[in-house]
């Protein structure tokens, strides 16, 4: 995916709790999703990836070898999906069950992967990831997540775009701060490594600009 401009959502996120993040990307633009409800848009630079960039969960590698932006809190639930989401089926999966959870994405088949972050394994059985620093023993918004410290605790995913290619496609997860003010945190990245392509979402605090929201690139 490509997304050259960034936008903050008008919801903050709190401590502590449980909240959905999601957003849907198409040519012509992306949006945003907090707690089921559509919280922005913003346009994007026509895209198109291919293997040589980066997935990450929880942090965000730049460059080559060069991370940052680590997350401080636990995170749940990561789904990838090949099509832009339609707002009725990101409620739906903010409204989901504990059975719907592990049951309705594994068949659902626009799902390229998902990682119910009880460890990296994607369900799929397609995009296994690799983790570092990442405690899976806490309990999760179903079953259990993966929690990360805040410095060095990272999920890294195949390199390559997970089939996205010109594709429309939607990303979502459950995310519990354990630090609000933490400045930049990366929930989930995509980096492409030889242009200025990047996509991703994180905690933006006051002092990056935000209001302790969620900044989309």
């Amino acid at each position: 995916g490509a997304v050259t401009s960034t936008e903050n959502s008008t919801t903050s996120l709190s401590l502590n709790v449980w909240q959905h993040i999601a957003f849907t990307v198409q040519q012509s633009g992306t949006v945003i999703y907090i707690n089921g409800s559509e919280d922005g848009t913003f346009s994007n630079t026509p895209f198109t990836t291919n293997n040589t960039g980066s997935f990450d969960i929880g942090m965000n590698e730049y460059s080559p070898g060069v991370t940052q932006a680590y997350t401080d809190g636990s995170i749940d639930q990561v789904r990838i999906f090949d099509k832009a989401l339609s707002p009725g089926e990101v409620n739906s999966l903010y409204n989901e069950t504990t059975t719907t959870a592990a049951l309705g994405t594994i068949t659902n088949p626009s799902t390229i992967a998902y990682y119910k972050m009880a460890d990296p394994t994607d369900e799929t059985g397609s995009y296994n990831g690799t983790a570092t620093n990442v405690d899976f023993n806490v309990q999760g918004k179903y079953g259990f997540a993966g929690k990360f410290n805040g410095s060095s605790s990272r999920v890294d995913l195949p390199t390559g775009d997970l089939g996205f290619g010109t594709n429309n496609f939607s990303i979502s997860l459950w995310f519990n701060s354990a630090d609000i003010t933490q400045n930049d945190q990366s929930l989930f990245w995509f980096q492409h490594y030889q242009n200025p392509i990047r996509l991703g979402a994180s905690v933006s605090s006051s002092s990056y600009g935000g209001d302790n929201d969620v900044r989309f690139y």
